[in-house]
């Protein structure tokens, strides 16, 4: 979900990066969490007085791929996301600017990704963390390095693997 707000639709001393759960006994996913990033002032990426906010949600790439109804349940994603975000910031129809939904489909189609997969591999406690792809392979002077690799997805755990592995290839690793 990406909008473009008025920035008096973003609450004073609001943090960049927010992650909300609604409801704690459902599950992680499917709009019941939101992680939600929100520009601001003379960040650029937004004009002066305005703001933008991006929220994400994890959901079955299956259910989306066979989506018999696909206009009719991106709508109801989008409905269900500013409802959450309105519970939070202050989406009176007035504040809001712009409105564009971003679905697995319309990650493949723009990216390329595989069922339009975003923030690599889906994490589960086996493939996650000490479990997860290593930077370090078998094979000497190959080197893993992104969102599939240790510790993970978004620009922080992308950068971070880069470093690991420029220390570990620095420090005379093979």
């Amino acid at each position: 979900m990406y909008l473009g707000v008025e920035q008096a639709a973003i609450p004073a001393d609001c943090p960049p990066h927010l992650q909300f759960l609604y409801d704690y006994d459902g599950p992680i996913g499917e709009n019941n969490s939101l992680f939600v990033s929100v520009s601001r002032p003379g960040d650029g990426r937004a004009p002066q007085g305005r703001a933008t906010i991006v929220a994400s949600s994890f959901v079955d790439l299956k259910d989306w791929g066979e989506s018999a109804d696909y206009p009719a349940r991106k709508q109801r994603y989008t409905d269900a996301a500013i409802a959450r975000l309105g519970q939070f910031f202050d989406l009176r129809p007035d504040h809001i600017i712009h409105v564009e939904a971003g679905t697995p489909r319309t990650f493949e189609r723009f990216t390329g990704r595989d069922r339009g997969a975003v923030g690599g591999l889906g994490m589960r406690v086996n493939s996650f963390g000490p479990f997860g792809f290593a930077n370090r392979t078998p094979i000497p002077g190959l080197w893993l390095v992104g969102d599939c690799t240790h510790p993970g997805e978004g620009t922080a755990g992308v950068s971070y693997s880069a470093l690991t592995v420029v220390r570990q290839m620095t420090a005379g690793g093979d």
